[in-house]
């Protein structure tokens, strides 16, 4: 993909070229910024060489003598773009050259726009590079044929050159690009050169250190490479970085930078029409295979803290009216909600890197550093993404045999509360990264696979859990359900059903009609099939079939059979207890 430097000097090469007479086409998606490279970098660069640039836009063309009209008029403007006094110039001297189009109709009879078609091509002669915009957004009625051999004709006849700006090729005929388009160029801008083109002069008047350089790490993570987008977010943008929160408030700094990092790539997306969206809308955490539940996790949580950010939604709303204060507000809300001040955070990233590199250190400076590290986790309130490494230097530590590290059972425990705290996030943050290393470090680490295990399992068992409460009770077959998802669950673990409740398998069965009260008879007898020879699961088993045997019971029925059915249900869960005991 040529760069932006390398297009400017290939069409100034192009057009100081005498004997090449075909046209050029810059393409490039929507919002990409190329009408702002034509105005802003390369006009600049064609007039420094001697050379005139005149663009026409397309838009809404509907005949090939509404393009020389346009042709005539950008080139009387052409000399007064920069002032006032000197457009109004260019503007007489249209008026003029048209007062003598109409006098040449009333006395030779020549049409005044084949007047306009000889002025234009005429004065786009030598020197001139014509810039024809919006290729794709003329009247597509317009016969091609005849459009394009007008602008044909200028380029062979009269020497001009063309530059045609679209979308895609494909907004010109193949038959005529074949003929007409010597080279078409794709325009993509680095995402850096973006910008700065929109955002340049921050580099100095921004109180905020650094804006360019998180601007472009935002860019980065929205994929934002559209200039478009970026205007429209553009006085977003400077409120953020003009807000007291941002710059006098009472947040650490780095939590501040991530702040405005995941604001900004959420301004940016929005404006690109690709803000985050709930993926429970089209798919429950439940229905998603195992692969794509990472996926549907992340999406989820960052959809949530977006929907924290409230700011960005109401900005982009043609509605509503931003104000600084508004901007404040919903900054200090987001930080204090999602970057809550955590010394332990801190303190554990700092007690991991001053570990680094320790084989190299004397036992004494040491350790001083292990016993930082192992409050750190006997604190249990860090960032899960570290645990990763906390647990894998203290194993590491533990196993030379430093006694100030923390034994690998109490490490473990320590870990589970952490998990426990945000399972959705301990399963993003802390699964996710060892799930992607897994394998190539950490493969000794006995305490690190028990805390993934662990933390999966309770991911498994909230995702059962959101099964169960999106039940509809009022449902006569709410039992059928139950039984289903029960089922399902327990063919990627047998003992899956004691992450039911007890009390939701109860109502189920109360409410529900007679094909439910039997799912769930069958479901209980299934159970029979199963034998667990770990004691500490049998016992488990045996209390979860005891509460579920209490609920049952405590059930009136109204129903002539449903006792009968309850009495086969009560049945099934003794044996299944007598067989585990």
């Amino acid at each position: 993909m040529p760069t932006t430097e390398q297009i400017t000097s290939f069409i100034l090469d192009y057009a100081n070229e005498k004997e090449r007479r075909y046209a050029v086409a810059i393409v490039g998606e929507w919002g990409s910024g190329k009408t702002r490279y034509v105005e802003t970098r390369l006009r600049g660069v064609l007039e420094a060489q001697g050379l005139s640039l005149v663009r026409v836009s397309m838009f809404g063309l509907s005949s090939v003598e509404e393009l020389f009209e346009r042709i005539l008029a950008a080139v009387a403007r052409f000399p007064g773009n920069k002032g006032n006094s000197k457009t109004m110039r260019g503007e007489a001297v249209f008026d003029g050259l048209k007062g003598f189009l109409s006098h040449l109709l009333k006395r030779t009879g020549v049409s005044y726009q084949a007047s306009a078609k000889f002025a234009a091509s005429f004065m786009c002669g030598d020197g001139t590079v014509l810039v024809l915009d919006d290729v794709e957004r003329r009247n597509q009625e317009l016969d091609q044929a005849e459009l394009f051999g007008a602008i044909n004709n200028l380029v062979e006849n009269q020497g001009c050159k063309v530059v045609f700006i679209a979308n895609s090729a494909e907004a010109i005929d193949a038959e005529i690009r074949e003929k007409l388009v010597w080279r078409i160029v794709s325009f993509e801008p680095d995402m850096r050169d973006v910008v700065r083109s929109v955002f340049g002069d921050m580099a100095e008047s921004c109180p905020f250190n650094g804006a360019l350089e998180l601007l472009d790490m935002a860019a980065c993570d929205s994929g934002c490479v559209n200039v478009r987008a970026m205007i429209k977010s553009e006085p977003l943008v400077r409120m953020a970085f003009a807000s007291s929160v941002v710059n006098e408030g009472p947040y650490a700094s780095e939590n501040v930078r991530h702040a405005l990092r995941e604001l900004l790539a959420f301004a940016f997306e929005t404006a690109m029409g690709k803000a985050p969206e709930d993926p429970s809308r089209v798919h429950n955490a439940g229905d998603v295979s195992d692969d794509e539940r990472m996926q549907w996790v992340l999406d989820k949580m960052r959809y949530e803290r977006y929907r924290d950010a409230r700011v960005i939604g109401d900005f982009f709303d043609p509605s509503r009216i931003i104000k600084q204060d508004d901007v404040d507000a919903s900054i200090d809300e987001y930080m204090r909600r999602r970057y809550p001040e955590s010394e332990d955070v801190l303190e554990m990233k700092t007690a991991l890197e001053r570990l680094k590199g320790c084989t190299t250190e004397d036992d004494e400076t040491v350790v001083p550093k292990i016993e930082r590290l192992s409050c750190s986790i006997r604190k249990c309130s860090f960032d899960p993404y570290d645990l990763v490494s906390a647990l894998e230097v203290n194993d590491y530590l533990f196993k030379l045999g430093f006694e100030e590290a923390v034994p690998p059972d109490e490490s473990l425990s320590c870990a589970k509360k952490m998990i426990d705290l945000d399972v959705d996030c301990a399963f993003v943050r802390f699964h996710g990264r060892y799930k992607e290393w897994n394998g190539q470090l950490w493969h000794d680490c006995e305490a690190l696979r028990q805390a993934d295990a662990y933390c999966v399992n309770q991911h498994e068992k909230a995702v059962r859990s959101n099964r169960a409460n999106q039940l509809d009770l009022e449902d006569s077959r709410c039992g059928v359900v139950m039984a289903q998802q029960l089922r399902e669950a327990q063919n990627e673990n047998p003992s899956s059903f004691l992450d039911a409740f007890p009390g939701d398998i109860a109502k189920c069965f109360e409410r529900g009609n007679a094909e439910s009260q039997m799912s769930i008879f069958e479901f209980i007898k299934s159970l029979d099939l199963f034998r667990w020879s770990d004691s500490e699961k049998k016992e488990e088993v045996v209390s979860w079939l005891e509460e579920l045997s209490r609920n049952i019971s405590a059930i009136e029925l109204n129903s002539k059979l449903g006792p009968v059915r309850k009495r086969w249900t009560l049945d099934a869960i003794e044996s299944v207890k007598k067989a585990n005991q």
